[in-house]
């Protein structure tokens, strides 16, 4: 059956820069799915011919972009005819390649990652914490294994990345590998963050993720009761390393600082405070925001 083809220019008006120029976009349809690609080209919307893939007026300016945007819709038609002469099925992907170039191809998913996880490496302690850089390489880890399994490759172009692929590494993670809803969520959001890249680069003319929402479920986590907590805070333990990991668990419960703020205090965050109290002020390691504490007596017992 013969493909329905058509090839359209038009200008993309959400995205005007300071001269009033807005750029111009290429839509390849393809038997009603959709192939939309930057033209490298701008114009003044004013001047825009609606329908007719060109600009009005005969200003030297207006008869360059006229033959530019001509010359790439015939570049289309050969590429189309291109894969039909070679027997190809005539996809959005097989065009894409064809009009972008071979550089294309060096874009796949697993390179995409391990480049993300390089650079962040580079940034752990100045902007990351080690922890986050390993959750990536966890992550890459699936990612590859998804690969694997549903696809029997072990890499995958950008290209090819649509919302049914986001879904099925979805359902990969729930069933195969067997995680919870929001350990799932937190995997996709990391390759969502890494998708980005491809994103913002223009190695990737659409975000795949777009009509994708993570969903987090309410973990109903249990509470300790002031009971047990009591009890907790009068168990000595035999070993002494012990006796220091209940004084910073207690510590953290007075205190709402995660281990990884408390492992980075000082002497010099414990600060008075305008009522005469000790507070601890510093920076959360997560959120990098600035917090102060007051010290209630439990925590200066601890401390002391």
């Amino acid at each position: 059956m013969k493909s329905r083809i058509s090839v359209l220019f038009y200008p993309k008006k959400s995205n005007m820069n300071s001269k009033g120029e807005v750029p111009v976009q290429l839509r390849i349809t393809i038997n009603g799915k959709r192939l939309e690609m930057s033209s490298d080209r701008m114009v003044n919307p004013d001047l825009w011919i609606q329908g007719s893939n060109s600009v009005k007026g005969t200003k030297e300016e207006g008869r360059v972009l006229n033959t530019y945007l001509n010359n790439l819709e015939t570049n289309v038609y050969k590429a189309i005819n291109t894969l039909e002469l070679s027997g190809k099925d005539v996809t959005l992907n097989a065009l894409r390649s064809i009009l972008k170039g071979d550089d294309q191809k060096s874009h796949t998913l697993i390179n995409l990652f391990k480049y993300h996880n390089t650079r962040m490496k580079s940034l752990v302690g100045i902007d990351f914490a080690i922890g986050t850089y390993k959750r990536y390489l966890v992550t890459l880890g699936k990612v590859e294994a998804f690969l694997k399994e549903h696809f029997r490759e072990d890499d995958i172009c950008i290209d090819d990345l649509d919302h049914a692929f986001i879904t099925n590494f979805e359902f990969y993670l729930k069933t195969v590998d067997k995680v919870q809803n929001n350990t799932a969520m937190k995997y996709i959001k990391n390759l969502k963050k890494v998708v980005k890249i491809a994103v913002e680069n223009e190695w990737l003319d659409r975000d795949p993720f777009t009509r994708f929402k993570c969903t987090y479920k309410d973990p109903n986590r249990g509470y300790l009761s002031a009971e047990k907590l009591e009890d907790l805070e009068n168990k000595t333990f035999a070993i002494e390393r012990l006796n220091l990991v209940r004084d910073m668990f207690v510590f953290s419960c007075y205190t709402g600082l995660a281990y990884a703020d408390m492992e980075k205090l000082t002497p010099a965050d414990i600060k008075m405070g305008i009522d005469g109290e000790r507070w601890i002020t510093t920076y959360r390691q997560k959120t990098d925001t600035r917090s102060s504490i007051p010290l209630l007596p439990k925590a200066v017992e601890i401390i002391n």
